[in-house]
């Protein structure tokens, strides 16, 4: 598993600001869950709902493991990267704007992950960065490349696809 896609940013929800981490599933990882904990993480929100690495099966244990160690709002978002291609582009901001207002409105500190906290993740971080914190879309492209990797082909496609969402996800909906 890849570590470079750890991280957390400060949000400055108007009134609230809150820090937001990222990660990939860590439902084989307790010590780091009780890392979190300590963090003030009272809310998970997981962007995951494909198929790959037995996430039906992830879901349960890592939410169990959350809830144990104090973190008492785990939150499943069904169909958000997993059937971006086949959503309208309305839709599909729709549901980004969704996430970020779950965000916004959680308890205490937030997580948020996907399977390998780059792709689906990296959205969310990227549209944060770029309407709540104003960012650069220079920065913006930066961080990404840090947490996605940039060298093969696959990695840049990705990263392009990534950026091109975030590029076009129009602020005004985060108002």
């Amino acid at each position: 598993m890849k570590t470079n896609n750890l991280g957390g940013i400060k949000v400055l929800f108007p009134g609230n600001t809150k820090s937001v981490y990222r990660s990939a599933y860590l439902a084989g990882s307790p010590m780091c869950i009780q890392s979190l904990s300590k963090a003030g993480i009272k809310t998970v929100i997981n962007l995951y709902s494909g198929r790959r690495g037995y996430a039906e099966h992830l879901y349960p244990l890592e939410s169990t493991i959350f809830k144990a160690n104090g973190v008492p709002d785990y939150i499943r978002i069904d169909h958000y990267m997993v059937d971006s291609s086949h959503q309208s582009l309305d839709k599909f901001n729709r549901k980004i704007t969704e996430i970020i207002k779950k965000i916004a409105m959680a308890k205490g500190n937030v997580l948020i992950h996907c399977y390998a906290g780059e792709h689906d993740t990296g959205v969310i971080f990227g549209v944060l960065n770029k309407c709540i914190n104003h960012q650069s879309l220079k920065s913006i492209e930066e961080d990404t490349k840090c947490h996605m990797g940039f060298q093969s082909a696959y990695e840049k496609i990705s990263y392009h696809h990534i950026m091109d969402i975030i590029r076009q996800f129009p602020c005004k909906l985060l108002e």
